[in-house]
């Protein structure tokens, strides 16, 4: 299954590039890259379009556990590829019960002059519903699957910190566009703790 973000073709494109299509026997999530309002967009599940008000990031982790749930009496391996959208521009808070960030505001034109604290609320949002879905797995699969997380690209110039700037963040070629988080837990993996150059 692939549940959220796809951004690898759309059906503008004649349809041969949507998941189902490319090895899938599921999707539910977003054919294009991004969202222009985190509680308020369209999902495509299957060819089925449906407005969503739910907060983007929760709602991909509900249809990542529907879908898990629905594998666990079947006793055989299983695929599942999560793409979120969030971190992501635009920047804006999250539902207040997945970060810690407190005082954060939702006027947009003070999220605009600081986005950095909304940034690392979307983080930590995204972090609090990694939690539930490795939670939903029953404890004797969770111990049996490999579970890999990694970013697509590095941080939005608009949250770079020192010493990157917007010029060595996210499209560039520099450390701050290419160095990116790589996890990867499971039962035939070795605890290793490092940095992969390539």
């Amino acid at each position: 299954a692939n549940v959220g973000k796809w951004h690898l073709g759309t059906a503008a494109l004649g349809g041969r590039f949507h998941p189902t299509n490319s090895g899938y026997d599921h999707f539910s999530g977003l054919l294009s890259g991004g969202l222009s309002d985190y509680y308020d967009w369209t999902k495509i599940k299957g060819t089925t379009s449906t407005p969503v008000t739910t907060y983007a990031t929760t709602d991909t982790v509900d249809d990542a556990i529907e879908w898990l749930d629905i594998q666990h009496g079947q006793d055989k391996p299983f695929f599942l590829w999560v793409a979120f959208n969030a971190p992501h521009t635009p920047f804006h808070l999250p539902p207040t019960d997945l970060h810690s960030f407190d005082t954060l505001t939702t006027t947009q034109s003070i999220i605009d002059a600081d986005p950095y604290p909304y940034y690392k609320a979307a983080v930590e949002a995204m972090d609090t519903e990694i939690g539930r879905l490795l939670n939903s797995l029953p404890a004797d699969v969770r111990a049996n699957t490999t579970v890999i997380f990694m970013g697509d690209n590095g941080s939005p110039g608009q949250v770079a910190r020192p010493p990157l700037t917007n010029q060595t963040a996210k499209g560039k070629i520099y450390d701050g566009g290419i160095n990116i988080p790589m996890i990867i837990s499971g039962p035939k993996v070795n605890n290793q703790i490092g940095r992969a150059h390539v």
